[in-house]
């Protein structure tokens, strides 16, 4: 598994795709399951166009334009490559690949592609099964799942009436019967019962005074965006870490981003960087 793309994998994908094009010319016939990648399709001067070029072709198609069975869409992507490698010859027999302003619009495309390619060989190197399931058990597996707490709240709309409650709890008041005659919260039917939540599942004032209670206590008036709160911890518990198929994705991001992180600042370090501002002035690094 590799949640990067690769080239075949991508001419795949892509040449099942569609989209109404209006390149103009009679469509020539294709096999409905598509010629292999390296598949010369086209010369132009000696030059060849493979089906893996057509494809990376419909891949900077729009998506909408990705609707028509790939047996009409190749033979009109085709013609427009053929189009666009007879216009190219003609604007070199001009000198245009000579103009400055041209040149450097050539030299920015090729960085991009050059970029491309390298983020999908460090991805492709970076992302692997062995790789998955090593960040897997560290992260996951052997730390555990995430602590849930079930909490019971009474909610009032004023650290007056939060203090004057507070102080019938301390009396030995009972607190699910106050929360239900008290409490201004949806939960106060259920005695204030929230039931089980993780700590990034409430607002933060509130959970951080829930996580640092004993089991079986109740706390001082807690204020939040919603009011002022009394709490009561009734259970902790620990949830089953999740399974490696809901956080594949997750880990994927996760080891990509390192890895680009990691060769970028590698290259970094050995490259000389010198930023200007709008006057040419050098900026401070």
């Amino acid at each position: 598994m590799n949640s990067l793309i690769s080239r075949t994998a991508r001419y795949a994908a892509v040449s099942a795709l569609v989209a109404p094009l209006l390149f103009g010319g009679a469509a020539l016939q294709a096999q409905e399951d598509g010629p292999p990648p390296d598949a010369v399709l086209a010369r132009v001067d000696g030059v060849e166009i493979l089906a893996s070029d057509v494809a990376d072709f419909i891949a900077t198609l729009p998506p909408q334009v990705q609707q028509i069975p790939q047996a009409q869409l190749f033979p009109l992507a085709i013609r427009e490559m053929v189009n666009t490698a007879l216009l190219s010859t003609l604007a070199r027999s001009d000198g245009l690949d000579q103009d400055p302003a041209v040149k450097r619009r050539i030299d920015s495309a090729v960085n991009q592609i050059l970029r491309d390619e390298i983020i999908q060989k460090v991805g492709d190197g970076a992302i692997t099964d062995e790789a998955i399931v090593a960040y897997y058990q560290i992260n996951f597996a052997e730390k555990g799942g995430e602590i849930e707490v079930r909490a019971r709240h009474i909610l009032v709309d004023s650290q007056e009436e939060a203090e004057e409650i507070y102080e019938l709890l301390e009396e030995g008041g009972d607190f699910q019967t106050l929360a239900r005659e008290r409490s201004t919260g949806p939960s106060a039917p259920a005695g204030g019962d929230l039931g089980y939540y993780k700590h990034s599942g409430l607002v933060k004032e509130f959970a951080d005074v829930a996580w640092s209670m004993e089991i079986g206590g109740f706390s001082a008036p807690v204020k939040t965006k919603f009011g002022w709160h009394l709490i009561m911890v009734e259970d902790r518990r620990e949830t089953a870490p999740p399974p490696l198929i809901e956080v594949y994705d997750q880990i994927s991001q996760e080891l990509f981003r390192a890895a680009i992180t990691e060769v970028l600042e590698l290259q970094r370090r050995k490259s000389e960087i010198i930023l200007y501002d709008a006057d040419g002035n050098i900026l401070d690094q």
